[in-house]
């Protein structure tokens, strides 16, 4: 007696005899049915001969139907009857992988893609075998070649309500642009322009899945460099990247989408090319590309103090610079506007610090080292944050490494005055008249002038016009940011200096040591500004004077410990009025200039609108 297993298998086979004549047939009902059942009967079959019978003995006369529809050769109930069964043909198709590199099953794929394309609404179908097909589609290259060339995703995305299934979109869209690098030359480049275009144009603002599409398109363009090879509407991009940055920079970093670290990557991509140019020309764009650099930059660091190299690249180095660019501006940007930028600049800034912290930094060249301290020191003081013990006994430690290399010099003047006064150790003021702060701001000037008079230190600024580091930060770092709006930062960063001026506190006139270190300082960073370096002689008389009045503080007012290095201190909050101390501002004054000359400007760059005279 025959089992019911057995008659099912008899039943099937004679159904597949059916099936090959069916082209037979004229009666289109008929095929439909016959297709029909040959789903219902084999979906849950994976079997690659019943599969290839399927789409081999297809009747043509349903795929002369699926194209009438296309072109709209039908009335709206047969379009409706025909669409379910494309549909339930593609899905059925590719429920597996067997037939994703078969060139039959490439037809329907093409077919499929056409209809989706011409659709003027959406569908009244959807079914998560419909996506879950689409994704084993295009799990073979050649299928994401053809999606891409048809603008596949974009004519799904409007076809099928991306909402409904928004992790596998995401899914999908990694998965078609993730194209294998062998695969690039296959792609159309007129219809890549036209595609993007058209993705540009169609932008839905208030879509998470429709950026996922535009970001993930543009990560792969990036990624084959092809970013200069395809026209499309940068300053529509930028709207863009914009909006959805400040759609979700309030967030915690965890609940990020997974595509915004590919934004820094892809403009970083556009500052640099040559045909779709945008330039970094406002404070809001300034703003705007700093946090988004912040951020993956802030992720990398985040990675690394797990496992892993820390590499800086020139890519690296540009996103630093525009981001150390905005963190000098940081005080003349209206806040009030921009509150996620002071967010973005705190996580950047607590990345640095478990990096460091993890002692990741230790397995860094010392240039590379001293980008990444460059950026804490001013982190902390920009910010105005707290700097811990551990961070003050890891600056002291770099810096008794930094004082030690004779290219680096200039520089370690640099990252010490930011620290000068801002962290005393436990119960020192914050005041630069106590004699530990003096005691401080004399070691502080001996090495800046020492450093400005070093002999290796002149012959480099005469000779190549840059200061080491720094030789290449306007020329490859800084090539995407106008040179009026550098000019325009450090215009107001000088009037804001001169209204600081204009409230400077009263200083104690019976503080001898105090008025000739400041006079001094002074007039040593006004022969920065004017001439780049100090002569021999210039030097020497201050070093004279330097010595000459030390003895003005008696050694019982000062209980401090002298040091040869440069000594970094450890502070609580400022109180305000001290910020307007002389002192302070001669220092912010050398920032300024250092900034200036040496990183953002040249050395032919001066402060003209303040005279030193005016600081004392």
């Amino acid at each position: 007696m025959e089992t019911r297993g057995t008659i099912d298998t008899i039943s099937k086979n004679e159904f597949l005899d059916d099936y090959r004549r069916l082209s037979d047939f004229q009666d289109i009902s008929r095929q439909i049915r016959t297709v029909n059942k040959f789903i219902s009967l084999f979906s849950s079959t994976d079997n690659l001969e019943v599969d290839e019978m399927f789409i081999e003995y297809f009747p043509k006369d349903l795929l002369l139907e699926f194209n009438m529809m296309i072109v709209g050769g039908m009335d709206d109930i047969s379009i409706t009857r025909i669409e379910i069964l494309l549909f339930d043909v593609f899905t059925f198709i590719f429920r597996n992988r067997n037939l994703v590199t078969n060139s039959y099953a490439q037809s329907f794929i093409k077919i499929f893609l056409r209809y989706i394309k011409n659709k003027d609404r959406k569908s009244t179908v959807y079914s998560k075998r419909l996506v879950n097909s689409v994704i084993h589609c295009v799990s073979h290259e050649q299928n994401k070649v053809i999606f891409i060339d048809e603008n596949g995703l974009l004519s799904f995305y409007f076809v099928i309500p991306a909402i409904k299934f928004s992790k596998k979109f995401w899914k999908l869209c990694k998965q078609v642009y993730n194209l294998d690098r062998e695969y690039v030359s296959s792609l159309s480049r007129s219809k890549l322009r036209d595609n993007i275009n058209q993705i540009i144009n169609n932008y839905c603002p208030t879509s998470e899945e429709y950026r996922m599409l535009v970001f993930a398109i543009f990560r792969m363009l990036h990624r084959f460099r092809l970013l200069d090879e395809v026209e499309f509407i940068v300053d529509q991009l930028y709207d863009m990247t914009e909006s959805t940055l400040l759609n979700h920079i309030d967030k915690r970093d965890i609940f990020y989408p997974k595509y915004l670290p590919y934004l820094s990557k892809i403009w970083s991509g556009i500052l640099n090319a040559s045909k779709n140019k945008i330039q970094i020309d406002t404070f809001d764009r300034l703003a705007v590309f700093a946090a988004l650099f912040s951020i993956d930059l802030s992720k990398k660091l985040n990675k690394l103090s797990i496992s892993g190299k820390f590499v800086i690249t020139k890519n690296t180095k540009q996103r630093y610079y525009v981001i150390y660019l905005t963190l000098i501006a940081f005080p003349i940007i209206d806040h009030d506007e921009k509150p996620w930028l002071f967010k973005a600049f705190s996580d950047l800034h607590h990345s640095f610090q478990r990096f460091i912290q993890k002692k990741k930094i230790n397995f860094l060249r010392t240039e590379n080292q001293f980008i990444i301290m460059q950026y804490y020191v001013k982190s902390h003081e920009i910010l105005d944050l707290q700097i811990s013990i551990d961070d003050c006994n890891v600056l002291e430690t770099f810096y008794d490494r930094l004082v030690r290399i004779p290219l680096l010099k200039l520089h370690s003047c640099y990252l010490a005055v930011h620290c000068i006064f801002r962290l005393p150790r436990k119960g020192q003021s914050n005041d630069s008249h106590t004699p530990e702060n003096l005691n401080k701001i004399k070691i502080f000037l001996h090495w800046l002038i020492a450093s400005l008079s070093d002999e290796k230190y002149i012959n480099k600024i005469q000779n190549n016009q840059k200061l080491y580091l720094y030789e290449h930060i306007k020329t490859c770092a800084l090539s995407g940011v106008n040179d009026d709006l550098i000019t325009m930062v450090f215009s107001k960063l000088e009037s804001k200096l001169l209204n600081d001026v204009k409230k400077k506190s009263s200083d104690d006139l019976n503080l001898v040591q105090y008025q000739i270190y400041k006079e001094i300082m002074s007039m040593v960073v006004n022969s920065l500004n004017e001439s780049n370096f100090l002569d021999k002689k210039m030097a020497e008389y201050f070093v004279k004077c330097l010595k000459e009045n030390s003895d003005h503080l008696s050694p019982n007012e000062c209980n401090t410990n002298k040091s040869d290095s440069l000594a970094i201190s450890t502070s609580s909050t400022q109180e305000d009025k001290l910020q307007y101390q002389p002192i302070r501002l001669l220092f912010t004054w050398f920032k300024l200039i250092f900034e200036l000359k040496f990183m953002f400007g040249d050395i032919t760059s001066k402060s003209v609108n303040l005279e030193w005279k005016l600081l004392i």
